[in-house]
């Protein structure tokens, strides 16, 4: 890493990365790097992939809170170096810079419940000046998801005596830890109402989190059904509304009527989150609705079962008609060197309820089989060729559905491609969704517009960051770039003679940076 060329030393960093603990040994020269402008980033990342054995650089680490074009990576460092920096992450929230506090905050979040001797100092950065540290303080404080009996009544002092801030992060706090305190309900309902879209979402979040009901819920009722009926089914606000609809359970009964109706929507994530809040609110009608629901899903699992047994010749599956165009094909490698066939189909009938359709095929000798039909709603479409990838020499499918809705954003699609070719949808945190509900955006800011590049063990985002007033054009409050990681396993279910799965896509590294003025967007 002495090397005068700056690409060179990059490289080297990014070499002991993939080591990870291993390369404990370069922690001190890593700490070194971390002095150098064009480098730092690199080597805060590889510490991070270090993992534990890299403790000896986190006072070098919190050093660098302060410093405007790390500050949103080195909390992310700290957090993956874990419960070894916690010490020193308590004593760097009373910095007297605010950044400083505030990062160390982010820091404990990222490190979770092992930071639970943190939490006497969170709760007194709830009270700090600095809107930053206060959230940045709250959010560490849901992370963590205990407190000790002595430190509940200064939440609860807080709750009545705090700023409307203060009481907002108390109130999120508590909830978790104690869910009938009626004065943190009302202050969450009072956000529901509120103006503020962040924070509006944030309070949904966490009553969808809520781990046992309780009669004071009622009065989030009317607010949640109000946010639920948004007609946008990839809006997370609305899916969230309905979470927290079913947490809430027999108390939230006036919800049902709206959520039996939704049922009959045709986005299946929007029929899996109501069925589930009907079952969670448990009354006599809304247990009808959903074993009704359940019957027409089987049923619907069926006839596609059948679809997939009957044998289509090439000719037929690239067949293109006037009510069955198709646009666009893909053929990827599936295990073993088999061919899996991507198509798009349009159907251009007026008044067609579902235009667009894609179909994946396996190759079986000269014919093809079909694995899964996917289909859009009007207005919606798969727009985009699919693609696939490799991670961990598993393979995975990456398609792009254009939600056309009011979001204005696509939706990503992850299948991972078992051994005996079922196709299951993966759990998809999206990076900007993640980042708001962190509480990682300034008053005013609004996360959106991701764009993914995914290719072999390499899994990159990007999205913009708007000040309110901005134009949809131009984002002005700057951009964050990182990676994601898989997470979980697959295994052989004897039981049911097939593989099956537990991956969920996370948010790995990340990094905040102002925008190129030459950069399109």
């Amino acid at each position: 890493m002495k090397d005068e060329n700056t690409t060179f030393r990059k490289r080297a960093i990014e070499a002991l990365g993939r080591l990870g603990p291993e390369a404990k040994e370069a922690v001190p020269v890593l700490i070194q790097a971390l002095k150098d402008n064009e480098i730092r980033s690199y080597a805060a990342d590889t510490l991070g992939k270090i993992d534990s054995e890299a403790r000896e650089a986190v006072p070098t680490l919190i050093k660098l809170l302060n410093n405007k074009d790390m500050r949103y990576t080195i909390p992310n460092v700290l957090g993956k170096i874990g419960a070894t920096s916690v010490p020193a992450l308590i004593q760097a929230l009373k910095d007297e810079d605010a950044r400083v506090r505030s990062g160390a905050a982010f820091a404990l979040t990222n490190i979770g419940a092992e930071a639970i001797e943190a939490i006497p100092a969170l709760i007194e950065a709830l009270k700090d000046q600095d809107r930053d540290v206060r959230q940045s303080a709250s959010t560490a404080l849901f992370a963590i998801g205990r407190v000790a009996k002595d430190d509940i009544p200064k939440l609860i002092e807080i709750l009545k005596t705090g700023d409307k801030e203060a009481r907002f992060s108390a109130a999120r706090v508590l909830v978790k830890i104690d869910p009938g305190i009626e004065e943190a309900i009302s202050v969450l309902v009072q956000a529901l109402e509120g103006k503020d879209q962040v924070v509006r979402h944030v309070a949904i979040y966490t009553l969808s989190k809520i781990e046992r009901p309780d009669p004071a819920y009622k009065k989030a009722v009317p607010s949640l059904i109000r946010i639920f009926l948004d007609n946008d089914p990839y809006n997370t606000s609305r899916l969230l509304a309905a979470e927290a609809l079913g947490k809430i359970s027999l108390w939230a009964e006036e919800a049902v009527p709206f959520l039996v109706k939704a049922l009959k929507e045709s986005e299946s994530i929007v029929r899996s989150r109501v069925a589930n809040a009907l079952e969670g609110i448990g009354t006599r009608e809304a247990i009808k609705a959903v074993n009704h629901y359940r019957k027409e899903e089987d049923l619907r699992a069926r006839r596609s079962e059948q679809e997939k047994q009957r044998l289509y010749t090439k000719e037929e599956v690239l067949a293109s008609k006037p009510d069955n165009e198709l646009r666009w094909k893909v053929s990827v490698k599936g295990w073993n060197q088999d061919e899996l066939l991507i198509t798009r189909h349009t159907r251009w009938r007026p008044y067609e309820e579902k235009p667009d359709r894609l179909v994946i095929w396996l190759r079986v000798k000269d014919k093809f089989k079909i694995l899964k039909v996917m289909e859009a709603d009007a207005g919606s479409g798969f727009t985009h060729p699919a693609s696939s990838f490799r991670y961990k020499e598993e393979i995975f499918l990456y398609i792009i559905l254009d939600t056309g809705g009011s979001a204005g954003y696509n939706q990503a699609i992850l299948l991972s491609i078992l051994p005996d070719y079922t196709l299951q949808e993966i759990i998809f945190e999206r990076a900007y969704e993640w980042y708001t509900e962190s509480d990682r955006l300034n008053k005013g800011e609004i996360a959106q517009t991701e764009s993914n590049i995914f290719t072999d063990d390499k899994l990159e985002f990007k999205f913009y960051i708007w000040n309110r007033g901005d134009p949809a054009c131009c984002p002005s409050a700057g951009k964050v770039i990182g990676t994601y990681k898989i997470i979980g396993e697959r295994r052989y279910n004897r039981d049911k003679k097939k593989y099956v799965a537990d991956y969920k896509v996370v948010v790995d590294t990340f990094r905040r940076e102002p925008i190129d003025n030459n950069e399109g967007h």
